[in-house]
C-alpha cells in the first residue's frame, strides 16, 4: 500500500508509481466510467425517461445525469479541466449550467488529469466544495497472478446470479445501500443491457452478499458491492473479490479496478488490499451549496 500523500485534488506527491504511471490508471479509469454512461444512454427511452438520463454539454466539460438517483456519485460533470485547464469562466459555466438545469446532488470529481494545480482552490473560493473523497484502488493482472490469492479455494457458496434471480439481487443491493426503487432498476439494466455480471454469496440459499462486475475492454470494475450487516466478518466480501476477479482474468482483463471511500478505517479497502490492490491516487468530488 502507498503511504503518499496528496494534494488537495488527488495528486500523490510521492509513490511507488511515477506520475506518468498514475496518469495512464487514471486514464483507464476514466474510460471505464465514460464507458458507464455511454450505456446508460443506450437504454430503452422509458428507461432513461423513468431514470432520468441525461447528457447536457456546457463547453468545459459535460453532466452526465441520473436524476432519479440525486447523490453526487450518479449525477457527475465529467472532462472538466482534462481536455484544457480550467478556468474562471468554465466554472462560472458549470455553475450556470447546474443552476439552470436544476440539477440536485451533483459531484465533480478531480483526479490527477484535472489543471490547473490550483483548481481545488479556485472552486472552494467560489463556493465549490468538497463532499467526500474516494480511494481509485487499482491492481494489475500480472501482480494478482503473481500473489496468487484469487486462487485459492473458499468454502463459501459464490456463484454468478442467474437470469431469474437479477431482480433480487439487484433490489438486495438496492435495499442494503438503503436506496430501494431507481439503484435496483439501474442495477437491473446494467445487467440485462449492458453485460455487468453480478455475484453472490449464498446462506442457506439468502443472498449474504451481492457484488457486481464490469468490464470494458482490458480494464475491470468491481462495483455495487454489499454484505448483509449479520454476514459481515465471515469472508463473504473476500470470497465475491476473488470470484470476480478470476472471471476477468479468464476474460482477459489486464486492469482492475476499484472505488472506495478514502481512509484507512475501511474493512473493504483492508480486504482488497490483501489480495493485492493499491491506492493509485484519491479522488476528492466537489460540489456547491445549495441555493437559496
Amino acid at each position: 500500500m502507498s503511504n503518499a500523500s496528496t494534494s488537495d485534488f488527488g495528486h500523490p506527491s510521492c509513490s511507488s508509481r511515477s506520475q506518468r504511471d498514475v496518469h495512464a490508471i487514471a486514464q483507464r479509469r476514466a474510460d471505464v466510467y465514460a464507458a458507464f454512461f455511454r450505456g446508460y444512454l443506450s437504454f430503452p427511452s422509458d428507461a432513461r425517461e423513468r431514470l432520468g438520463v441525461e447528457a447536457i454539454e456546457f463547453g468545459a466539460g459535460v453532466l452526465e445525469l441520473v436524476r432519479s438517483l440525486p447523490y453526487p456519485s450518479f449525477n457527475l460533470v465529467r472532462d472538466f479541466g482534462v481536455t484544457a485547464p480550467a478556468t474562471s469562466e468554465d466554472i462560472d459555466a458549470l455553475l450556470h449550467v447546474v443552476r439552470e438545469e436544476n440539477v440536485v446532488g451533483w459531484g465533480l470529481p478531480l483526479d490527477p488529469r484535472v489543471q490547473p494545480a490550483n483548481l481545488a482552490e479556485a472552486l472552494r473560493a467560489r463556493g465549490i466544495g468538497e463532499v467526500f473523497r474516494l480511494s481509485a484502488l487499482h491492481v494489475s493482472a500480472e501482480e494478482l497472478r503473481r500473489r496468487g490469492d484469487v486462487t485459492r479455494p473458499s468454502d463459501l457458496d459464490v456463484r454468478e446470479v442467474e437470469e431469474a434471480d437479477v431482480d433480487q439481487a439487484a433490489a438486495f443491493v438496492a435495499e442494503q445501500f438503503g436506496m430501494p426503487g431507481p439503484l435496483g432498476d439501474l442495477l437491473r439494466l446494467g445487467v440485462r443491457h449492458l453485460g455487468w455480471r453480478c455475484y453472490a454469496v449464498l446462506d442457506e440459499g439468502e443472498f449474504s452478499s451481492v457484488g457486481f462486475l464490469t468490464v470494458e475492454g482490458s480494464a475491470a470494475l468491481l462495483h455495487s458491492t454489499v454484505t448483509r450487516s449479520d454476514a459481515r466478518g465471515r469472508g463473504g466480501q473476500t470470497a465475491l473479490i476473488a470470484r470476480r476477479i478470476r472471471d476477468a482474468l479468464a476474460l482477459g482483463c489486464e486492469d482492475f479496478f476499484v472505488d472506495v471511500l478514502a481512509g484507512p478505517d475501511n474493512p473493504s479497502r483492508r480486504n482488497l488490499e490483501r489480495i493485492g490492490f493499491e491506492s493509485a491516487y484519491e479522488v476528492p468530488l466537489y460540489m456547491a451549496e445549495p441555493q437559496s
